[in-house]
């Protein structure tokens, strides 16, 4: 079994929102969340009055790579949970989890996507390993903890991020107030602030991170 898991936290909203906006999203509202990055989000088919069964397009840009997807909704706790398996042609043995948890100022936001056969398909294995590979998991951590904050202002609690800002990484990076051109994160507080690979820029006003990689712990 693959695990992939990020955390991030979205300010200013709580989880009810963000269940509602995934379950009953539609591609104009998706491009809006991330524009250039994120370009497909609707669903295909409807299941039942708690979205059980739901079929979702997914079609997004991850690192270098352009991810189109289908997804069944196999779970859904409003403001809590959602859980995806993914699916081409067939149910794939691949889910995508998002756990959800209210906190003073916002919400704690858990992403994993697991992969993995059972009994004796576990010798196949290796092939996803192949799939997801070290890059493939960084950029699928970086992004995950771009784009959740990036959703406060979509579900109207003002955008977390400087003024100018209009992206993460090498499509449509935003400048720094400072000048400082890194991509940008935000923290706990709901502030950004900047890393890259070798420094870190303390402009996170919480004054408190883990100094691995840019996270603010606080």
């Amino acid at each position: 079994m693959l695990t992939i898991e990020s955390t991030t936290f979205v300010p200013g909203t709580d989880g009810r929102k963000i269940t509602d906006f995934l379950l009953d999203c539609d591609d104009e509202r998706y491009r809006r969340w991330w524009p250039g990055t994120h370009l497909h989000l609707h669903p295909l088919a409807r299941g039942g009055p708690d979205h059980v069964g739901d079929v979702v397009l997914m079609d997004e840009r991850v690192g270098r790579r352009h991810l189109r997807m289908t997804g069944v909704v196999v779970q859904a706790v409003p403001g809590r949970l959602l859980v995806w398996q993914l699916k081409r042609g067939v149910r794939l043995p691949v889910r995508l989890t998002l756990a959800l948890d209210d906190r003073d100022g916002g919400t704690a936001v858990r992403h994993t996507i697991r992969a993995g056969f059972g009994g004796i398909g576990r010798v196949l294995d290796w092939l996803l390993r192949l799939y997801f590979s070290p890059r493939f998991v960084a950029a699928m951590d970086d992004h995950v903890r771009t784009e959740f904050p990036m959703l406060a202002d979509r579900l109207g609690a003002g955008s977390p991020w400087p003024a100018g800002w209009r992206g993460h990484g090498s499509r449509g990076r935003g400048p720094a107030p400072s000048g400082d051109s890194h991509p940008w994160r935000v923290c706990a507080a709901g502030a950004g602030w900047s890393h890259d690979a070798t420094r870190l820029y303390t402009t996170c006003p919480c004054g408190r991170y883990d100094g691995r990689g840019g996270v603010c712990r606080g």
